[in-house]
């Protein structure tokens, strides 16, 4: 927030008493075997997309100086790899094919790619154009921008729309919030700017958003805005 907005002192506080909290918390979402559920205190099954946006959150306040407990982020690692090579292509979809590309890149993001993973969906040729922007910003992150420049070549720059969001609690917004990341990453910042615009433009807009939403273009500026990765 501070990178797209002036924030006085009470609010830096407030933003991380709240940080604190979440960090805090967390360990009540995450089941044994490193996943996360979606209710808390919940022990049987983890969410897919909610695990890897947890484990998000968590490299992101790492990379801005919160400390995590270890066992949180290790196990969370363990489970994210293993889901993550476990993972067989099929016909194009939407929610499995940017969940698959969502755990790929947190993984680029915690510096322990899934390289074998992320090149048999690169070689997928049906994927939803979707899932190869956010496999591309994974490339970016691992140091392999020159192929994440091949996935987004001749894709739209604007996001497709979807019956179904609910598998990945998605959005138009929250689809471009990810495209504008990517090219952020991928350090394309003169094409990033009309998209910059428009995410800006969405949301000072009256409309509804989800949390997923205001976050993924609340990130997506502010990285813009800060000039690269966290």
């Amino acid at each position: 927030l501070a990178q797209v907005m002036d924030l006085d002192n009470p609010r830096k506080a407030e933003i991380e008493v709240n940080v604190k909290a979440c960090i805090n918390r967390l360990k009540n979402y995450q089941l044994a075997n490193g996943g996360f559920a979606y209710w808390e205190n919940e022990t049987q099954q983890a969410d897919e997309w909610g695990t890897s946006y947890a484990g998000h959150f968590m490299l992101e306040a790492q990379s801005k100086g919160y400390k995590l407990p270890d066992e949180l982020l290790s196990a969370w690692l363990v489970y994210q790899t293993r889901e993550a090579n476990n993972w067989k292509p099929g016909r194009q979809n939407y929610n499995t094919d940017l969940t698959q590309a969502y755990r790929l890149y947190t993984l680029a993001l915690a510096k322990k790619p899934a390289l074998s993973a992320m090149n048999m969906m690169r070689e997928t040729r049906e994927t939803d154009p979707a899932a190869r922007w956010r496999l591309a910003a994974a490339y970016g992150v691992a140091g392999k921008p020159e192929v994440g420049e091949q996935l987004i070549h001749g894709l739209q720059h604007k996001p497709g729309v979807h019956e179904n969001y609910s598998g990945t609690y998605g959005s138009y917004g929250r689809d471009l919030g990810m495209m504008l990341e990517t090219m952020v990453t991928l350090n394309r910042r003169d094409q990033a700017k009309a998209m910059a615009l428009d995410a800006a433009n969405l949301l000072s807009s009256d409309e509804w958003m989800s949390t997923q939403t205001s976050a993924g273009l609340l990130m997506a500026l502010s990285k813009y805005a800060g000039g690269g990765n966290s």
